[in-house]
């Protein structure tokens, strides 16, 4: 009869452990489920005028669900990469001029067009002063890569010590990147896989098997 109390017993335990843990995975699951957060980055501009962004990856569980993939039917998404992005084009365009009484004047409409390495920009000048963009092309590529880094200091260096990041280069110098939200998506342990479980059950097994031989 105490045998089989003890099996019992250990039964109990063993629910109430996977109820528990059942219910962690749940909680970590609907706090997951939200739209992608600001996150922080740094910014690092090079020689030759590109830029790097860089920000630590945010590694998330494969059933967090975004808003913007369910716009995008997108399934079984790996990486998820956000850019906000601002960009400033400052330049001056030089029109022809005539004299009238000894002072420059525009003869309306005037059209105008200007082409450098990164924009396009036309346009004209109407015979009512009022100034009309045609075209504003703005051109830049923006490369992504996920990879590891060895964390700053001596210490960090000679250990080896390395995090894992997300890089963003835009080579063009008129954008400026004002945000940056990044996810990997991993692939979600079920309860019963677990550490914690695992351990657990290890514990209530050797209590049990104890009690049992006594």
């Amino acid at each position: 009869m105490e045998n089989k109390e003890r099996i019992a017993y250990i039964f109990l335990l063993l629910v109430l452990i996977a109820i528990l843990l059942c219910t962690c995975a749940t909680k970590t699951a609907i706090e997951e489920n939200a739209i992608m957060q600001q996150q922080e980055y740094k910014k690092r501009i090079l020689a030759d005028s590109s830029t790097i962004y860089s920000q630590s990856v945010n590694i998330k569980t494969k059933d967090i669900q975004i808003y913007e993939l369910k716009k995008m039917a997108v399934k079984s998404p790996e990486v998820v990469i956000q850019t906000q992005t601002k960009t400033v084009i400052k330049t001056e365009i030089k029109l022809d001029t005539i004299m009238v009484e000894g002072t420059p004047m525009i003869k309306l409409p005037k059209d105008f067009y200007k082409t450098e390495r990164w924009f396009t920009l036309s346009g004209n000048i109407n015979r009512l002063g009022f100034l009309q963009i045609d075209s504003l092309v703005s051109y830049a590529n923006l490369t992504y890569a996920i990879g590891d880094t060895l964390r700053t200091g001596v210490f960090n260096k000679l250990f080896g010590k390395r995090d894992k990041v997300v890089r963003l280069l835009v080579d063009n110098p008129n954008i400026n990147i004002t945000g940056i939200n990044n996810i990997v998506i991993k692939e979600k342990k079920r309860w019963y896989e677990t550490t914690a479980f695992k351990f657990g059950l290890g514990v209530v097994t050797g209590v049990g098997m104890t009690r049992a031989m006594q």
